[in-house]
């Protein structure tokens, strides 16, 4: 909640808007502590380092175009990686699997969420590039909430990582979002008038999917619902008196 306050009585107005998503304080810990350059991914593949000019990383899917890619030292110390986002975002490490690196280095709480190519930039059929070729990355997952945040590599190691805005959430489950967004002059979605798999919120759905009120928060737009709350006590909808919240 902010508030601000004109010094003199005067003919004035004012305007609220979205802010863009953004990543900002961006640290990452290096054994050269090359630069670090935050890069946005619009293709399948990106430069791998600062300090490597021929490596890239290759295969990236694109639903991950748009993300941020942390483009640094191409070998991760086990100092901070860290950074700062007004969205929920999800952050993707990638990791040399050579001698199990992946599996000693991977940060605490990341999820297995498929593999991307390395290759060192070598022409094939040259003796490094058969020496060296095209590594497998394992790819990792974590979703974090707006904020400042951190986490660490658990052994050095030649590792990347993204960041990308958070989806939408899937409150209700079997795919159907639990929000209906209002058209821009804030007629209610209702009847048939929602988009197929949308519906509107009841109270039932925002318990059953646990939604607390940083997350309900954490995306922009005007939306309705069919639920009534009350000292802390959620209805099932707007004429129901039956409390589903458990208070």
């Amino acid at each position: 909640t902010h508030s601000f306050q004109f010094r003199k009585g005067c003919m004035a107005a004012w305007f609220v808007q979205d802010a863009p998503f953004s990543l900002t304080g961006v640290v990452s810990a290096g054994h050269a502590k090359a630069p670090v350059n935050v890069v946005t991914i619009t293709e399948s593949s990106v430069k791998f380092a600062t300090n490597r000019d021929k490596y890239k990383l290759k295969n990236i899917p694109s639903d991950m175009f748009g993300s941020f890619y942390v483009q640094a030292d191409h070998y991760k110390a086990t100092g901070e990686q860290k950074f700062t986002t007004n969205r929920p975002v999800v952050v993707y490490v990638t990791i040399d699997s050579r001698g199990d690196a992946n599996l000693k280095a991977l940060p605490d709480g990341f999820t297995r969420y498929g593999s991307l190519a390395f290759d060192h930039g070598f022409s094939p059929g040259t003796p490094d590039f058969t020496k060296y070729g095209v590594v497998d990355f394992p790819m990792y997952k974590k979703a974090f909430p707006p904020g400042t945040h951190s986490f660490q590599f658990r052994f050095a190691c030649a590792a990347a990582w993204f960041v990308q805005e958070a989806p939408t959430p899937d409150l209700c489950g079997n795919g159907q979002r639990a929000v209906a967004k209002w058209s821009s002059n804030l007629k209610v979605c209702g009847g048939n008038t929602c988009p197929s798999g949308w519906h509107k919120c009841t109270g039932q759905d925002v318990m059953s999917a646990k939604v607390t009120y940083t997350w309900a928060k954490s995306f922009s737009g005007c939306y309705n619902f069919d639920a009534a709350h009350d000292c802390g006590g959620c209805s099932e909808t707007c004429t129901s008196r039956k409390d589903v919240s458990g208070s």
